[in-house]
């Protein structure tokens, strides 16, 4: 029978040449300039907490019910950043620029929601007091805090239509650009990850659009050196059970994150609805940490002022 050539025969006649491909030796130095480049990881600004942690890196997802005060943590540690001269950088898909800087105002000065609905000039005098007071606390962080909000990324299309998308590569050279800036990675909170503008060819069903959103995410991350606090939904079953199955969407979650820290009631709470504005505790749980330990933490909540209180170390996870 005749033999039929095959591919393989001719690439036995080719003769061997050096590989292209860098080899560990060629990383090896690049690896050792860069070491210690990242820190020491950001802070949550909870002090034991932080000590078992050992800092936020990477992609960090927090989750919770609604309610829980998920976004008010993650603000509260976005802010402190910032004051803490660090830049940082907010996508809120969620709640308008407006309604993200009154919690900032809540939290800073105290001031109750309902006296923010006036204009300054109507306050009483200790209110507008306690106003400009924590105004020039805001302000001592400002510039450093990018707030970027859905009507920033419309775009119009060739049939007319304006869609809101996000543009992960140009996202990607605004975040260089502020490191360049401020000599070192910004922050970056995204409210929420299922709420993140896609083209619709990524985005018709949710599994399919969290795991496109997760895949540039993770790019973005490894191409910026940033830390990305994302705020997630959690599923139906994931508001009676926490840990790593609570986020909603796809496994690529899961995978894809370097840290997941859910927000809820203590275990042995009795099982009820949050209560809008009032003082509450909550758990703050590790539940997956790429780089070691996983400590949980009892906070003090209180929804009035939109302002966590560390309580008190409840397991170091080590």
């Amino acid at each position: 029978m005749e033999q039929i050539p095959t591919e393989l025969d001719d690439l036995l006649e080719t003769p061997l040449i050096e590989s292209q491909w860098p080899t560990l030796e060629d990383y090896l130095e690049e690896y050792c300039q860069q070491m210690g480049s990242q820190g020491d990881g950001l802070k949550t600004y909870f002090k034991e907490f932080d000590e078992d942690l050992d800092g936020l890196r990477g992609i960090v997802i927090v989750g919770g019910e609604p309610g829980s005060g998920k976004t008010a943590l993650v603000l509260q540690i976005g802010f402190d950043t910032a004051i803490d001269e660090r830049p940082v950088v907010i996508y809120s898909f969620e709640m308008p620029k407006a309604q993200l800087v009154t919690r900032l105002f809540q939290r800073v000065g105290k001031i109750k929601f309902k006296k923010l609905q006036k204009r300054p000039e109507s306050l009483l005098e200790d209110d507008l007091q306690q106003f400009v007071k924590a105004k020039e606390t805001i302000a001592k962080a400002s510039s450093r805090i990018t707030i970027r909000e859905t009507k920033d990324f419309f775009e119009k299309g060739t049939n007319g239509s304006v869609n809101a998308i996000f543009d992960f590569a140009e996202e990607i050279r605004q975040l260089n650009r502020i490191t360049e800036l401020y000599g070192k990675p910004p922050l970056v909170i995204i409210d929420s990850l299922h709420e993140i503008p896609v083209d619709q060819k990524y985005g018709r069903e949710l599994k399919q659009k969290i795991d496109y959103i997760m895949l540039n995410l993770r790019n973005m991350c490894d191409q910026t050196g940033a830390t990305f606090l994302l705020i997630s939904h959690q599923s139906r079953n994931g508001q009676k059970e926490q840990g790593l199955t609570s986020f909603l969407g796809s496994a690529s979650i899961e995978y894809t994150v370097d840290m997941a820290l859910t927000v809820g009631k203590p275990q042995d709470a009795e099982k009820t609805a949050f209560a809008p504005g009032q003082t509450e505790d909550r758990e703050l749980t590790v539940a997956k940490n790429r780089y070691g330990p996983r400590p949980k933490a009892l906070l003090v909540f209180d929804g009035q002022y939109m302002d966590f209180t560390f309580m008190c170390r409840l397991s170091s996870g080590n």
